[in-house]
């Protein structure tokens, strides 16, 4: 799939749920930004913002939906363990899609065939 149609698909998205909280996800058009600017969580607004840069969307998303992790779970995750342990995720989810599949459908196979076919539309 190209990288066009990945930012089509990804500026559907515009909420997330983490541990029970229900956060706005925001994509914002790159501008002049420091590493530590490309993604934010703000939890009292509840909103994940991530600008658009070098890195991939899908890694920004996984890191401050770690960084969400940590602070639910009070795990005292340092940033570069957040960093790491998102890039690790987004390399398996992406090295790995029929296992992503698999691991959606066990709870939601109905809305995730409905995706797959749309994924499918948005391909041809």
């Amino acid at each position: 799939m190209s990288k066009e149609r990945d930012r089509d698909l990804f500026k559907e998205i515009k909420k997330i749920k983490l541990g029970g909280l229900l956060f706005d996800l925001i994509f914002e058009e790159e501008r002049n930004l420091t590493l530590s600017d490309i993604g934010n969580i703000d939890y009292p607004t509840e909103k994940i913002t991530i600008h658009q840069n070098r890195k991939t969307k899908g890694e920004l998303v996984l890191h401050e939906i770690h960084h969400e992790a940590n602070r639910q779970t009070s795990s005292k995750l340092r940033e570069e363990d957040v960093a790491r342990l998102s890039y690790f995720l987004y390399a398996v989810m992406r090295d790995n899609p029929e296992l992503m599949i698999q691991i959606l459908r066990e709870n939601q196979e109905e809305e995730i065939d409905t995706l797959l076919r749309k994924i499918a539309i948005l391909d041809h």
